[in-house]
């Protein structure tokens, strides 16, 4: 996956602050300070402006992933994803540890749980959540979709701790179908 020509710390405070406060919180590759993680998201998802225009549009086919930074130690890489409205991920669990923040609009977080007796994860918890928010997840700890079941597009930072060379490949472990892949 591309990195975002023209977009860098260099050319944008807000994501130089995030990226400063992503590697205070994860020095090496060890799993990071959660609380410093989301700190640094939640001031990124508060600033208004600093995500570039023409990444803001969604793909109405699939949600839209951008990467906007790739750690060059590879500790983490940070992504923007547009949801056009009625778009969701597929169910899934992340293999590394992750963080994710609402900088415009709304997503509805399903959480499911694995129980023995069925062989697909049981949806246990609804809950949207509106610019402002964000969570870390450590790895492998929560199975969710994502979904922006609002009449307007949805913008959400996403933080991994993986290499952009992994991104594509080595972040989701899925469970059913994918009802709408995303674009890279």
């Amino acid at each position: 996956m591309p990195l975002i020509t023209g977009f860098s710390p260099a050319t944008s405070p807000t994501l130089k602050a995030l990226v400063h406060g992503l590697a205070r919180a994860a020095p090496t590759s060890d799993p990071p300070q959660p609380e410093l993680v989301t700190a640094a998201l939640d001031k990124a998802a508060a600033a208004h402006g600093w995500l570039p225009d023409e990444r803001r549009r969604a793909n109405h086919d699939r949600y839209a992933r951008h990467l906007i930074y790739a750690d060059p130690r590879g500790r983490f890489s940070v992504l923007m994803i547009v949801w056009a409205p009625g778009q969701v991920s597929p169910i899934h669990t992340h293999r590394v540890w992750s963080a994710v923040a609402v900088c415009q609009g709304a997503l509805t977080e399903t959480v499911y749980d694995r129980i023995k007796s069925k062989k697909a994860p049981v949806a246990t918890k609804n809950q949207t959540h509106i610019a402002g928010w964000s969570r870390f997840y450590p790895a492998k700890t929560v199975i969710h979709r994502l979904a922006n079941r609002n009449p307007d597009n949805t913008i959400s930072l996403h933080v991994y701790g993986i290499s952009a060379a992994q991104v594509s490949t080595g972040i989701n472990v899925t469970f059913g179908e994918t009802p709408n892949p995303p674009a890279y």
